[in-house]
């Protein structure tokens, strides 16, 4: 999780928009809220939280207290960091600000890189150089915070990230907890991102949208989308039922469409345990193929659909395995939609649709249409997938092509009323 604490709600947005560009799902919270739940709540459907504590109008003393109270409120979510997020030429309670988040979390290390050199903005020397201003950054937390500075010159930043690390743990030893990097171009801010990341203490990076964008470009934390045209508007098939009839409809669909079926090991996942995740992984990684290879209809089943023998699944309370397929055939989905970009996801089965819904942190669905008797379309709502459309059918509903009237519905439904089913 990647917590962003903003002074105003563009710079919440700004800010938050270069994580969303690079794959992590953003929630931004317009206002400050002193409800903790609100952001535990956020943290369990998003990768990044970008937070409007709506202080940069206050003055210094509230700023640092509305600041702190929200940061000790995020101390308990476990984050990969913390962005404090000030304006780009200095406005509001910088300095404040950061001391603030730096008590509440215990933070040894800040890092301020106030620089965005796409808008211009430039730090050299610690003074920021726009057309219009410059504006002494380095004076500003030197006077403005308690904690000691130290300045990275673009002399030593252009000797690599390397050099780099290895200056400020020099100076953090010396006891300096605030360092300002000047920068002018993207490729220096790369370089200061790549130099703080392997430093092991806790560290607060502050800084504009500019320093943001690097660290959303973050291999380590960066959720690549197979964004080729090839993987748009691709429809996903989930089949957790084992009825014969869910059998036939998926083996018509696959012959009509040439597309393989890609089968979730059941044995591997019904008990939970390492091979359950190696399973999805394996699933995931297929279906990606298929995707690349060209395919925009994806059918995913539970491998036991085609065995000789489908048994009658019992009640749900009653066959733990049978919960297990199901959250796994969820937690696939959740993967999946995380690379590919889809246009609808239609499910067969009671507990598979009610698992995928739990796996988008969905709170319902918002009903549209029925395409056929007992197979309605619908729209998630809230959680990570919302508004995607999603298609629920139970197992022993349809005739054989029920699948594959599903799917010309789709597409007729996108050419002729896009905005009735998808809000385009």
């Amino acid at each position: 999780m990647i917590i962003i604490i903003a002074d105003d709600l563009t710079g919440a947005n700004d800010t938050g928009v270069q994580f969303q560009k690079n794959g992590f799902s953003t929630m931004v919270q317009t206002e400050y809220s002193d409800v903790q739940s609100e952001y535990l709540q956020c943290c369990d459907c998003y990768d990044a939280l970008s937070i409007n504590v709506n202080s940069r109008q206050l003055p210094p003393e509230e700023a640092y207290r509305r600041v702190y109270n929200l940061a000790r409120q995020i101390s308990e979510i476990p984050t990969e960091y913390v962005y404090k997020k000030i304006d780009s030429l200095l406005r509001g309670n910088p300095a404040a600000e950061l001391d603030a988040v730096m008590d509440a979390l215990g933070a040894e290390t800040a890092l301020v890189v106030p620089s965005f050199p796409e808008n211009g903005r430039q730090l050299v020397n610690g003074i920021m150089v726009t057309q219009d201003d410059r504006i002494n950054v380095e004076k500003i937390f030197r006077e403005g915070s308690k904690r000691s500075t130290f300045k990275l010159s673009l002399e030593e930043i252009g000797k690599g990230p390397e050099s780099l690390k290895q200056l400020m743990k020099r100076k953090q030893k010396e006891g300096f907890q605030i360092f300002i990097a000047d920068a002018t171009s993207d490729l220096e801010l790369e370089t200061i991102k790549n130099a703080a990341k392997p430093i092991d203490r806790k560290m607060i990076f502050c800084g504009s949208a500019g320093f943001a964008k690097q660290l959303g470009n973050e291999k380590r934390f960066q959720k690549e989308l197979v964004t080729s045209e090839k993987s748009e508007n691709a429809v996903l098939v989930v089949a957790g039922s084992r009825r014969k009839e869910t059998a036939v409809q998926l083996q018509q669909i696959s012959e009509a469409f040439l597309t393989p079926i890609v089968k979730i090991d059941v044995s591997k996942v019904e008990n939970g345990g390492r091979s359950y995740s190696e399973e999805i992984t394996r699933c995931t990684d297929q279906i990606l193929q298929t995707v690349q290879e060209g395919h925009k209809l994806i059918l995913l089943a539970v491998s036991s659909l085609f065995s000789e023998t489908q048994e009658k699944p019992k009640p749900e309370n009653k066959d733990p395995e049978a919960v297990n397929i199901a959250a796994a055939l969820g937690e696939t989905v959740e993967k999946i939609y995380r690379k590919i970009r889809l246009c609808a996801v239609v499910s067969t089965g009671g507990d598979t649709s009610l698992q995928i819904c739990r796996a988008f942190r969905s709170k319902g669905i918002e009903l549209c249409d029925e395409i056929a008797a007992g197979i309605p379309v619908g729209r998630m709502v809230g959680g990570e997938a919302d508004g995607m459309v999603i298609i629920t059918k139970s197992g022993g509903f349809g005739n054989g092509d029920a699948l594959i009237q599903v799917v010309n519905y789709l597409d007729d439904n996108r050419n002729e009323s896009e905005r009735r089913l998808y809000g385009g």
